[in-house]
């Protein structure tokens, strides 16, 4: 697995995601650990996965139309 946009190798091999009964944990590359509601103000309500390899930056970004 090759490092893409900022990632590095051992992010990529070790950063995890959980999904338990009421919370989604984030784990770095260093363990440490982030948890996010699934109920309440604060919850998650949408995800994005990214492919390996995609790349979006601000030149790639479509136009803000207003």
């Amino acid at each position: 697995m090759e490092p893409v946009a900022g990632a590095t190798r051992r992010f990529l091999t070790t950063a995890a995601i959980r999904v338990q009964r009421d919370d989604i944990v984030l784990v770095d590359s260093a363990g440490r650990e982030r948890w996010l509601p699934l109920a309440g103000p604060h919850a998650v309500t949408e995800s994005a996965a990214v492919p390996d390899g995609l790349v979006v930056g601000p030149a790639q970004a479509p136009p803000v139309r207003g």
